[in-house]
């Protein structure tokens, strides 16, 4: 999310998301976006970006990479109700549109608390877990890793841009954010996985839902026996 490339994505409607998702060549159209900024120096969210890498993986591992999903991570962790969203070529849409239950999303959380292992098995290695959720952009910028959010208690994020969820009280957050309020929060301090699953697209929702229920109702209860909510599936 530093290409420094000219984009505004603060929802669907903005007009870069709108213009790329009606572009035929949409590929091509991130790659000519035009540049604004040295790459890295600032972080600017971007739905273009990630929307590269399907293309970037499946041509370095040599097969579609909803194969390539499916066979090295979906099917290890028994995940087999889940959709992608596609573009308009037929390939997936990395940039969110993913679909599964939220037990499943729960899993790829635990993937992440485990550091890569799943019932003994390694499926992603440690030191890529370590540096995709360890802070890649500047000291002073947003805190993001490689498509994960982070949150630190120390130091709470305030500026500008707005944190999507915004601070996690009292543990070290590495979070999956999607619109409309879904959430996989992974708490690595307290071996805690969240997952939000909801549909609240009204203004506001930064500062709202799911923020206040995780800091009122989860995290405060961690340890202590009062949490209160629990599977509602």
């Amino acid at each position: 999310m530093t290409a420094g490339v000219d984009w505004t994505d603060h929802s669907a409607a903005d007009p870069y998301t709108q213009r790329f998702l009606a572009a035929e060549d949409q590929v091509g159209f991130v790659m000519d976006l035009p540049a604004r900024e040295a790459p890295g120096a600032r972080y600017n969210y971007n739905n273009g970006l990630p929307s590269l890498l399907g293309p970037l993986i499946t041509r370095r591992v040599g097969e579609p990479v909803e194969t390539f999903a499916d066979r090295v991570l979906f099917e290890p962790l028994g995940i087999r109700n889940y959709a992608w969203a596609t573009m308009r070529d037929g390939t997936p849409l990395l940039a969110g549109g993913l679909r599964m239950p939220p037990r499943d999303m729960a899993k790829l959380g635990q993937l992440v608390l485990s550091q890569g292992m799943c019932k003994g098995k390694r499926l992603i290695s440690r030191d890529w877990v370590t540096l995709s959720t360890t802070h890649q952009t500047r000291a002073d910028d947003y805190p993001y890793g490689f498509y994960w959010h982070l949150s630190d208690p120390s130091r709470p994020w305030h500026g500008d841009p707005p944190s999507y969820l915004g601070p996690i009280d009292r543990y070290r957050a590495i979070m999956g954010v999607g619109q409309g309020g879904q959430a996989i929060v992974v708490l690595p301090d307290v071996d805690v996985v969240i997952v939000v699953a909801s549909s609240n697209w009204l203004p506001g929702m930064t500062d709202a839902f799911p923020t206040r229920l995780i800091n009122g109702y989860l995290v405060g209860g961690i340890g202590s026996g009062k949490a209160g909510i629990g599977n509602r599936e």
